[in-house]
């Protein structure tokens, strides 16, 4: 089936209400979202595992094979509990799953459960004799570092080594020192929570279809996603770490005020004038050779200056001087942990859980990254062991009827996508590529804020009359096979047509500031007067309510409040700003992962309901387990590049210039492996772990300085040792593993012509996904929206034109 249209999408609503009529029409009451789901996790990597807590956090029923977790490395931060280790991690990964042992894991279990997650290959799973006699499977979800085939296929992979091979990494960091990883354990939540979209997704098209998918979702490819390519295309210029988003002309830096730091960003003329305008100066008081700005380092010499000056301000003051009304400037303060926990915006939303734990006593644990009107997130509470025995009732059949119509997961869903910039687009497009119909609402008079970013058109575009709204990289990377309808929200026929659409949508999706919507009069609460099962999804930058509800916010901004920037460092230096505002793609990912659980909750029981979340709740999320650390009293420190759980890990110079490789050594017999090739000094009696960890950093390096980063991770991989060259966001272009696996999608857009766009994160046995339009220009698609959908003709689509109520740009 291809993409529906209006008039089947009425078919298609009814054919879902005769389902939920089948399977039983549920009351929602007390229960979850995803109540009635059942998991089996089958895992020992941080992805796979945290994959399957974010179902238990929406309240499925997961079974966690404690067997399988036996002998994994992940344990960091850890308590002593009367002489034994008590993993902070694992007790943030397991949270509201029951553990069962390996003996447990039956035939019948695993035919009928929901859902299996693994981290393990089919060949490795049919070794195992309850998976090999499986003969009904149910969905599978199979997270892995670099997929089931490809060159990579078979290479021992770590979280830093993905982000090493996928460019992530070769963006964060200083210039003249090694790339630096991203802090916690980001990654691997990050894929976590990617293939919680799959699994999600698998779900939705099984309760329409009663296909149950085999789900290949690589880290890799995860990555790639968020690393901006084509940017590198369009520009012509690889991106660079610079302590900040390197190749934004509009960067951004951490600036020291007494004994805190601001995310700022001078460059931008409004905030300049901010800040002048607190400490009480005019730009003509600056001293001359302050006067002027054309790099980075004039701004860092401008705060320097300004930091001499005697202000009455500490950092509190300025952040929210900064942030309220009438400047209302995007300006982060750093936060650790620890600072987290008193957050007054986290409070005011009642984010945090309080606790009383059987072992580690009174705790605070996150909570969810959004709340839903009709079904709460888990209580942390509810965390069950060991259960007695596991007997589950065979899956509900879907009707016959139903087989097989869907090609693609969400083939019969409409959203209605109202987002801007990085964090709602990317959502969206995650949704558009497994099938959704978008249609991408803006006004031709106030687009999209980032069609407009960078601020003038790139040089190499094929065509030179383009307008500046339709030729942003950033933009068109992450809005294709969208179809753009502009609609004026500030005049009635505009909001009348919104509401119109609105009628035959699955899905709204909008990342305004709070009240906005309201304001239009296109609140939750009056959709739902027009449509009552639609679902409304809206994330903000701190929440609807609290101090910080009003303030703006982006990816840089969020990362230095929610903790991240505390935590990303080198060992030996300040906090830094990771590279191109990563946060917001992050965060996205839960945007549309609650979008889907709101959606898989409307199949089961007839009813939408309202998504309210925030960059700020989903991004502390991210690192649950220095959050729950935190709450016990304890500081964590930056760690740079190297994992207290692993025996060696860092990122090593090679010998070309800027050329680096990432090496993970996971324990003793690995190194004793490893210090036969790399030939390192013995160990020292005396010396203590620092200094041992310092020689052997002194070591590796100046053996990684006699090769190429390719030939070191051919020589290490050859030994299932983990390595990988630092690529940049160049050579990932290029790169054999994505060549082989055929991952880019060549598209060409009419003004930029014929690039690589990003592939999808997952693959999917019984859907084939696919990317067949580009970028939309602002309005492209905005006659054929009214004509078809609408049933305007011609004419009065140009009276419409007239008003200003719709138009188009190109």
């Amino acid at each position: 089936m291809d993409r529906v249209n209006a008039d089947n999408f009425k078919r298609e609503r009814q054919r879902w209400m005769i389902y939920s009529s089948v399977v039983g029409h549920r009351k929602i009451g007390n229960m979850q979202a995803l109540s009635g789901i059942r998991v089996l996790e089958f895992s020992s990597t941080i992805a796979a595992t945290y994959c399957a807590r974010q179902f238990a956090m929406w309240g499925a029923e997961v079974l966690a094979v404690r067997d399988a977790w036996v002998g994994s490395q992940f344990q960091y931060p850890a308590v002593d509990n009367s002489g034994n280790p008590f993993s902070l991690l694992q007790e943030c990964l397991h949270t509201g799953k029951s553990m069962i042992g390996g003996e447990a894991v039956t035939t019948d279990l695993i035919e009928n459960a929901d859902i299996l997650i693994t981290d393990r290959s089919e060949g490795e799973l049919a070794l195992i004799p309850a998976f090999k006699e499986v003969s009904t499977w149910p969905i599978l979800l199979d997270i892995s570092p670099f997929g089931r085939t490809g060159p990579y296929s078979s290479y021992t992979g770590t979280e830093l080594i993905v982000e090493a091979m996928s460019g992530f990494l070769s963006v964060n960091g200083s210039r003249g020192r090694a790339p630096l990883r991203m802090p916690g354990n980001l990654i691997g939540y990050i894929c976590g929570v990617n293939g919680f979209i799959a699994g999600l997704a698998a779900l939705h098209r099984r309760s329409g279809s009663g296909v149950s998918e085999k789900v290949e979702v690589s880290w890799m490819e995860t990555l790639m996603t968020i690393v901006p390519t084509l940017r590198t295309q369009v520009l012509g210029q690889v991106e660079q770490r610079d302590s900040g988003p390197g190749t934004d002309p509009l960067g951004v830096r951490l600036y020291e005020i007494g004994d805190g730091y601001l995310s700022f960003n001078l460059a931008y003329k409004i905030a300049l004038e901010v800040l002048l305008e607190i400490v009480g100066l005019d730009e003509k008081d600056l001293p001359e050779h302050l006067d002027s700005f054309e790099k980075r380092q004039d701004y860092d010499a401008l705060f320097e200056y300004i930091r001499t000056l005697d202000s009455p301000f500490s950092i509190d003051d300025l952040f929210q001087i900064i942030s309220d009304p009438p400047h209302s400037s995007a300006v982060g303060k750093v936060k650790s942990p620890i600072e987290i926990l008193q957050d007054p915006q986290l409070l005011a939303l009642d984010y945090f859980r309080d606790v009383d734990h059987p072992v580690l006593g009174p705790i605070s644990r996150t909570g969810p990254p959004a709340r839903m009107s009709l079904t709460p997130a888990m209580n942390p509470l509810s965390r069950r062991i060991e259960p007695g025995s596991v007997n589950w009732s065979k899956r509900d059949s879907v009707p016959d009827s139903q087989t097989h119509e869907l090609s693609r997961p969400l083939e019969n869903i409409v959203i209605v996508d109202l987002t801007q910039a990085w964090i709602g687009p990317f959502a969206s497009q995650l949704l558009s590529d497994l099938g959704a119909e978008v249609i991408k609402v803006e006004s031709v008079h106030k687009p999209d804020v980032w069609r407009s970013l960078p601020p003038k058109k790139p040089e190499g575009i094929v065509n030179k009359d383009a307008k500046l709204v339709n030729t942003s990289s950033n933009f068109n990377s992450v809005n294709r096979d969208k179809k753009s309808l502009t609609l004026d929200l500030g005049q009635e026929e505009g909001r009348r047509l919104f509401r119109e659409l609105v009628a035959d949508a699955d899905i709204v999706m909008e990342n305004y500031t709070p009240n906005v919507m309201k304001k239009f009069g296109l609140a939750y609460e009056d959709l739902i007067k027009i449509n009552p099962e639609i679902i409304m999804t809206s994330f903000s930058g701190y929440g609807n309510m609290g101090p910080y509800a009003s303030y703006r916010a982006n990816g840089t901004t969020i990362e230095a409040t929610a903790g991240w920037d505390s935590l990303f460092g080198y060992a030996d230096g300040p906090p830094m700003v990771m590279g191109y505002y990563q946060a917001d793609a992050i965060t996205g990912l839960q945007m549309a992962a609650t979008t889907l659980t709101a959606l898989n909750c409307r199949n089961r029981t007839g009813q939408g309901q309202y998504v309210q979340g925030s960059m700020f709740e989903a991004a502390v999320g991210y690192i649950d387990e220095l959050i729950l650390e935190a709450s016990l009293g304890r500081h964590h420190d930056r760690l740079g590049n190297r994992h207290p759980d692993m025996f060696i890990q860092g990122v090593y110079p090679c010998k070309d210039v800027d050329q680096w490789v990432a090496i993970t050594v996971r324990n003793e017999t690995e190194f004793d492996l490893f210090q036969e090739i790399a030939k390192l000094n013995p160990s020292e009696p005396e010396e203590t772990e620092q200094q041992r960890m310092d020689r052997l950093d002194a070591d590796i390096s100046n053996w990684s300085r006699r090769f190429s980063s390719y030939e070191v991770t051919r020589m290490l991989q050859a030994i299932s040792i983990a390595a990988a060259p630092v690529q940049s966001t160049s050579e990932v272009l290029t790169d054999p593993h994505l060549t082989a696996r055929c991952w880019f999608n060549e598209l060409t857009h009419p003004d930029l012509g014929t690039h690589l766009y990003d592939g999808f994160s997952w693959r999917f046995s019984e859907s084939q996904l696919r990317s067949e339009f580009h970028s939309p220009r602002l309005g492209e698609n905005s006659r054929e929206i009214l004509r078809d959908k609408f049933g305007l003709s011609e004419a009065e689509i140009g009276e419409l034109i007239d008003q200003g109520i719709t138009g188009e740009v190109f």
